[in-house]
């Protein structure tokens, strides 16, 4: 038995044609999109309480919201936050910014503002995508006058829900959703990506450029291209 079988055991378990000491090439995070988008673009991608969509049409999503972030001056460097629950806009937004060069910072839905101000200010977020839900919106509209914080970007959570729960979730539910109006400073992901998709696509180091910030209970952790 070779080291390398000796430090990781689990190797004999793998098919034959697997090679643990194969070269990866290094490549931009959103080439993995590219690459899926191109080989299985009607495969399902996403399946969000009934809502499905295809890998082609997040692919879609992904160059249209560049675009329209790219308008508002997030370029490659910049911290954006995305503090969203799990649901299709996390995945456009991450993919959206991974071809701007920007660096993520995953913030969680349940954080307390001041948990909120102290990563803002650590990680230097100008940007956050959050959805129009109170238990969110509320929370980061509050960092606009007390961080660095210098734009929002808000999705409607109910554009996200299929017929009939779109109009039910704001007929039963409509005190959780608040009301946002755009600003010099707000604005709704709807209207960025009313666009043909058409950014402007920076060169990315994969093997030296910050991908994301990971906060975790202990620091913030990176992760290269």
């Amino acid at each position: 038995m070779t080291d390398t079988n000796q430090n990781y055991p689990w190797i004999a378990n793998y098919p034959d044609d697997v090679d643990w000491n194969a070269d990866i090439l290094s490549c931009p995070v959103y080439k993995m999109l590219d690459h899926t988008a191109a080989k299985f673009p009607d495969a399902p991608a996403f399946d969000f309480l009934g809502v499905k969509q295809n890998w082609s049409e997040i692919d879609a999503l992904t160059k249209k919201f560049a675009c329209g972030l790219q308008d508002i001056g997030v370029s490659k460097g910049t911290k954006v936050g995305i503090f969203l629950p799990n649901c299709p806009l996390f995945l456009v937004a991450y993919y959206a910014l991974m071809r701007l060069g920007a660096v993520v910072v995953n913030y969680n839905p349940l954080y307390a503002s001041e948990e909120l101000a102290n990563m803002i200010e650590d990680s230097e977020t100008d940007v956050i995508i959050t959805l129009d839900l109170k238990m969110l919106y509320n929370k980061i509209e509050k960092m606009l006058s007390n961080t660095r914080l210098e734009k929002i970007v808000v999705a409607s959570f109910t554009d996200m829900l299929p017929f009939p729960k779109n109009y039910l979730f704001k007929l039963v539910k409509r005190k959780e959703l608040v009301e946002v109006n755009e600003t010099s400073r707000i604005f709704h992901y709807q209207n960025l990506i009313d666009n043909d998709g058409d950014f402007i696509q920076p060169k990315i180091d994969p093997k030296n450029d910050v991908a994301l910030y990971q906060y975790t209970v202990e620091q913030r952790g990176y992760l290269k291209r």
